[in-house]
């Protein structure tokens, strides 16, 4: 007797270069959790002067800076080409979309008297899509 259990598709095993992207992924967005909350706070309350206050925006954004250099490395340690192939596509299908976005919120910014668009979302776009683009490929296979 089959069950709903048996019947639904497991995800492959992660070979070593997508667990070391894996615990990469997860480290920067540790690190980006326990850096933003005090430096959202100690922003918030205006309590840094002005050189101060870059370093906190560096440090904030160092994580997701190596979380974007994690995909980099990713593709060169990714030993399977169909799925470095697979990588690739979401990579730039992302980047394609983020930039879409970026572009439309510019013209709609100058000529639609848009309000300013944070850039702190941007990264957030690109991973969405990225995972869903992820989610598309794994349906289609």
């Amino acid at each position: 007797m089959m069950t709903l259990a048996s019947t639904q598709a497991t995800p492959p095993a992660r070979n070593p270069a997508q667990q070391a992207h894996v615990r990469r992924i997860g480290w920067s967005m540790l690190c980006y959790a326990v850096i933003l909350i005090p430096s959202a706070y100690v922003a918030s309350r205006h309590l840094l002067a002005a050189p101060w206050t870059y370093l906190v925006a560096l440090a904030a954004s160092a994580p997701m800076v190596f979380m974007f250099s994690s995909w980099s490395r990713y593709l060169a340690e990714e030993k399977d080409e169909y799925l470095r192939a697979l990588a690739t596509a979401r990579i730039v299908q992302a980047t394609n979309v983020t930039l879409a976005i970026a572009v439309i919120d510019g013209f709609l910014q100058t000529f639609g008297n848009l309000p300013l668009f944070s850039l702190n979302w941007v990264p957030v776009i690109w991973m969405m899509v990225e995972r869903i683009a992820a989610h598309i490929q794994l349906r289609r296979l």
